[in-house]
């Protein structure tokens, strides 16, 4: 059974209630439905062709094995290079392609247009795969035009990016055919997987313009790996010895190598330098001349991974994690495995301010961060910290738990069965228990005002098929009704001793969230539930929203609003705003995919995190939850969109009432806009371009009449896409599309350019 919820246009002035997010928000793009981790009946193995750079690179042999233990069928085309782990010989089946080379980039042109000949002979293999995986982007060039030739485009494909190659982030010729070939090769893809937000933030959506799926796969300690004992107890730094500065992993960085020898000059017999990894030696040619100058630096050559991880870390006392190999751009985007890693074995981080690896230090005090990328900060900080100091924090690093350092399969088994989804229901898949949740732990926020009508039905709903709830805290917030609501919720808490009625004499929704937050939160709560009282919800909703948020590191679970109504005007609104025409493509609004996006239907919270941010902003009378996620996402905070979680949404009775909403989405945006001093995202900015461009060229008419076109084409477009819902849905309730559209267009481009024009008047009137 779906959600539903009821929107009455007398409840939403009174107020302020947004009825759902707005279609033209921030989401980007849902991914993975069913993010929960289902358990399928007759679940069956998936075929998974992987296409590699290099075999014997560690994080491919971590990805690989990982997928294998989840029970999945591995098959490998993977080229190789020579500059690392020459002995390893893969223990799953693999073809292998060419021998390739590092920074030879027509080369490496023509062993990809070879790879794709040689695919040719492995037309069948692709054409029964369940799904394709290319790491980095000359294999996704591969990967795509064998799917071509082998006509297997039912195949999905998904990119996993862990680097963004420096020749992308050029202004020359070069970089910018680059580009173009990834952006369509981008199009091509069912997914996304990026190993740091920073890149999708920073490179995939402002440079290249993605608005794809998209999902983190962060570098952690590979799942389905025999990692060795975790150790117990960090060592204090002997005062009397010098202090251990580890270089651990993939040894590329000519700038960190620089930094570190500088400072083993510097400090003398104070420190010492030890590194371990594979040296990428076109990168750093004369690394063994700087290690020979320096005797208090000292290179272990490769290690073991995982078997050697503990015996490393527990050898040094601090370890240089920032990558300093692309400033500006990649080194500054991406987060190393190397952070995990030490972070598992309770060794703390140094990396530098102003940098994705220096915020996830910080934000999850993984160690410390210095000011600049040079000697000079790093010895400052060194000569600061006491041994003391070191210790306690490595220490606090090992009382966490490891799943934190540790990546989860869930992460892996919700991107296959999301690209693996079928007609006929998933291909796949994977057992993935739920985590175990406290009801005790849940504040449920309920903001009310007049909602006799449905109130009773709200509260009973999340009680029925939920066992335990009556240990969660249910707050009911109420605006001041004049009807019988709150004479309902107190009778109601009259069996359900958990549930509590306060005022709101604010009487905003965010403000009664708010409210209940600063005076009804207690120490065992960590999750905040947030449920529209005119609204009922399948069994078990509250937790699962709770399981939901606490199945991934994610600040939020947002949900998705399936659009419908009763009358005939409401049924065609509905199809019509389940349209790209109507939802701006974003991904809550009747979406199947779950993932990582910038805004949704609010449904849960980590506790801290709500109060962190200082809760809704209440100057917002519309669009407060996505004026929230903005100001989380640059916290650095991520939103979990659950496609399994819906929210069946009964669109508005009236054209009249449908355009006052839409009226007050526009306002809402542009509020948010001007206050952040955002750049508006290209689809938000369709109704506006859409209104100014209609009423511009009707003005301009009468002196240019060739102008007219526009308007006839965008009438055209709704006509089509009318007609086209006529067609699908068999019925002339969908003749309503087109007015709606029409409306909700006209009056959100209307709305925004109103707030937007006249914000500073109003700021300052109120």
């Amino acid at each position: 059974m779906q959600h539903i919820i009821r929107q009455e246009d007398d409840v939403s002035r009174l107020h302020g209630f947004s009825s759902g997010p707005d279609p033209w928000g921030d989401c980007d793009a849902g991914q993975l439905p069913g993010g929960k981790g289902r358990v399928v009946s007759e679940p069956r193995r998936l075929n998974v062709e992987i296409f590699g750079f290099d075999i014997a690179e560690a994080s491919q042999i971590r990805r690989i094995r990982t997928i294998l233990s989840l029970g999945h069928n591995v098959h490998s085309f993977t080229m190789r290079r020579g500059n690392m782990n020459t002995g390893f010989q893969a223990d799953w089946p693999n073809t292998h392609l060419f021998n390739t080379a590092n920074e030879k980039l027509w080369r490496r042109v023509a062993v990809i247009g070879a790879s794709v000949v040689k695919m040719i002979g492995h037309r069948a293999r692709l054409r029964s795969a369940d799904v394709l995986v290319a790491r980095n982007l000359d294999m996704l060039a591969i990967a795509a035009l064998a799917r071509w030739i082998a006509n297997a485009r039912h195949v999905p494909l998904i990119y996993e990016c862990l680097d963004i190659h420096g020749a992308l982030c050029g202004r020359g010729l070069k970089a910018r055919m680059m580009r173009w070939m990834e952006r369509r090769l981008l199009a091509r893809v069912q997914m996304l997987a990026v190993s740091s937000p920073g890149f999708i933030r920073n490179y995939f959506k402002p440079v290249q313009g993605y608005t794809g799926s998209w999902t983190l796969w962060e570098n952690k300690l590979a799942a389905g790996v025999a990692l060795p004992p975790r150790p117990r107890h960090r060592v204090m730094p002997a005062f009397d010895h010098s202090l251990r500065i580890g270089w651990v992993g993939t040894i590329r960085c000519a700038p960190s190598l620089l930094i570190l020898s500088d400072l083993a000059r510097r400090m003398g017999d104070r420190i010492e330098i030890e590194i371990h990894g594979v040296v990428h030696r076109h990168v750093l040619p004369d690394f063994d001349d700087i290690i020979a100058s320096c005797p208090n630096m000292t290179y272990h050559g490769a290690y073991d991974y995982p078997a050697d991880l503990a015996k490393v870390y527990t050898g040094i006392d601090l370890v240089w994690t920032q990558d300093l190999w692309q400033p500006g751009t990649n080194s500054d985007w991406l987060l190393p495995n190397r952070i995990y890693e030490a972070s598992w074995a309770g060794c703390p981080s140094i990396a530098v301010a102003g940098t994705e690896t220096g915020h996830r230090v910080s934000r999850d005090a993984l160690g410390w961060v210095v000011d600049a990328a040079n000697a000079d900060a790093v010895q400052s900080l060194l000569e600061e910290l006491d041994r003391r100091q070191i210790a306690e924090c490595g220490q606090s690093l090992l009382t966490r738990a490891a799943q934190e350092f540790v990546q989860s399969p869930l992460e892996i088994a919700d991107t296959l069965d999301a690209v693996c989804m079928r007609d006929d229901g998933p291909r796949l898949t994977t057992s993935v228990q739920d985590p175990q949740v406290d009801p005790a732990t849940i504040l449920v926020a309920i903001p009310t005002l007049n909602e006799e009508q449905h109130i009773a039905a709200t509260l009973q709903s999340l009680f029925d098929g939920s066992a335990g709830l009556e240990r969660a805290k249910i707050v009911v917030a109420d605006g001041g009704s004049t009807d019988a609501t709150r004479r309902i919720v107190a009778r109601f808490a009259t069996r359900y001793p958990n549930v509590h009625l306060i005022d709101n004499p604010a009487r905003l929704q965010a403000a009664a969230v708010n409210l209940i937050v600063e005076t009804q939160a207690e120490p065992r709560h960590d999750i905040l539930v947030r449920i529209d009282a005119h609204a009922t919800y399948p069994p078990g909703y509250v937790l699962s929203v709770a399981k939901s948020l606490l199945s991934r590191e994610t600040e939020a679970v947002a949900t998705v609003l399936d659009s419908g109504g009763n009358t005939g005007f409401q049924r065609g609104a509905a199809w019509a705003a389940e349209t790209r025409l109507g939802s701006g493509g974003s991904g809550h609004r009747g979406g199947m995919n779950s993932g990582f996006v910038a805004h949704g239907h609010h449904a849960g919270f980590r506790l801290a995190t709500f109060r962190g941010l200082g809760g809704y902003d209440i100057t917002f009378t519309t669009n407060e939850d996505a004026e929230f996620d903005h100001r989380l996402g640059l916290q650095g905070g991520r939103i979990w969109l659950d496609a399994s979680i819906r929210v069946g949404y009964i669109m508005r009775r009236t054209l009249r009432g449908l355009s006052l909403q839409y009226w007050r989405y526009g306002k809402g945006r542009a509020q948010t806009v001007r206050t952040h001093r955002m750049r508006p995202q290209w689809r938000q900015m369709i109704p506006p371009a859409a209104l100014a461009v209609n009423l511009a060229t009707l003005i301009l008419a009468p002196w240019a009449p060739a102008l007219l076109i526009l308007p006839l084409f965008y009438g055209l477009v709704l006509l089509t896409t009318t007609g086209a819902l006529v067609l699908r849905h068999r019925t002339p309730c969908a003749f309503w599309a087109g007015p709606a559209l029409f409306s909700m267009h006209m009056f959100w481009g209307a709305g925004f350019w109103y707030q937007f024009l006249f914000f500073d008047r109003m700021k300052h009137e109120n």
